[in-house]
């Protein structure tokens, strides 16, 4: 008996080879680059003035933190890790992009959300829970609670994720978001 594999073996892996191939261009797409998350080439640390201007900038009804929570979320942002948030995007990239002028899939393009209006990205349609938010602003806050619960956040977002549930996760997701920007 020799030890050889069976010429169908060997058909049955070049078929499974080939079937994983299809399944990861389907999967990311024929025009996906190398990598298919962005290249981190944007500051490291956010900016800690920005931080506080967009915390100011947000309006005092939209803050349904209390003082407390906030301080925590600006302690994480502000000892967050940008590259561990850069690696964390893996769970948005299927329906998100991050490149400047990246393409809209089936969620916008995130680059520059932070400090920008809810549904304010062109090319996307947005459900009318988001569009009724026109008025606020992507906040360090607003992000936190979004990336939280999507649906607890806006009810009746097309956006059916459940969430990010760990407080540093998100920080980390948020700290790398602030990064991207023109």
């Amino acid at each position: 008996m020799s030890s050889r594999p069976a010429r169908s073996t060997w058909f049955l892996i070049i078929i499974l080879i080939a079937a994983i191939g299809a399944a990861a261009w389907i999967y990311f797409g024929p025009g996906y680059k190398t990598s298919p998350l962005p290249v981190l080439e944007h500051s490291e640390k956010p900016n800690a003035k920005e931080s506080a201007n967009q915390n100011e900038n947000s309006d005092a009804n939209d803050n349904e933190n209390s003082a407390e929570q906030r301080a925590a979320l600006e302690e994480l942002i502000t000892n967050a890790d940008v590259r561990r948030g850069h690696s964390l995007i893996h769970m948005c990239i299927e329906c998100h992009t991050f490149d400047e002028d990246g393409p809209v899939r089936f969620g916008p393009n995130l680059f520059g959300i932070v400090g920008a209006r809810h549904a304010s990205k062109e090319g996307f349609a947005y459900s009318e829970a988001l569009k009724s938010m026109q008025d606020k602003i992507w906040t360090q806050d607003n992000l936190n609670a979004f990336l939280t619960g999507t649906q607890t956040y806006a009810p009746g977002s097309r956006m059916t994720y459940p969430g990010v549930p760990k407080a540093e996760d998100r920080a980390d997701i948020i700290a790398y978001l602030k990064t991207l920007k023109p």
